[in-house]
């Protein structure tokens, strides 16, 4: 199935808001359900050393940045596990749901104008650590 359109743009729009020039391979598909699942892969770069749970890790052969997604019909919780795939790729490499990852997925959702009461409320029943990032960036004054 084609990505649609407006699901591209927006997928542009926030790497290039964050500065980058990825551009990802996207594979799209859609269930009758109400809620839109994703994964995601970070690039890598042939021949770099990356940290891996402490470890140096030597890529042979690099990878193209990913993200598919299983659209549900739900449009706010579309965009929001679009935008979550695109702070995926906006990671440093062997990071997940981690404070750097959640400080990238809670400015592409408040940039984005989702309603962050919803985003906390579906992305802290995945992980605490999002809680204690938007906590924190609202203290700071950055959402």
């Amino acid at each position: 199935m084609n990505t649609p359109i407006w699901a591209e743009e927006l997928i542009q729009e926030a790497i290039e808001y964050r500065g980058s020039k990825i551009k990802p391979v996207i594979n799209w598909t859609e269930k009758d359900r109400t809620y839109t699942t994703g994964t995601a892969r970070t690039p890598l770069k042939k021949g770099k050393e990356y940290i891996y749970k402490n470890r140096k890790v030597h890529c042979v052969k690099g990878c193209r940045a990913k993200i598919s997604i299983t659209a549900g019909t739900d449009m706010e919780d579309l965009k929001e596990g679009i935008l979550h795939e695109v702070a995926h790729i906006l990671s440093p490499p062997y990071t997940h749901h981690d404070r750097s990852f959640y400080r990238i997925a809670w400015d592409l959702f408040n940039h984005f104008e989702l309603d962050l009461e919803k985003c906390l409320g579906r992305e802290g029943r995945y992980k605490n650590i999002a809680k204690v990032e938007f906590n924190y960036l609202r203290k700071e004054g950055k959402l």
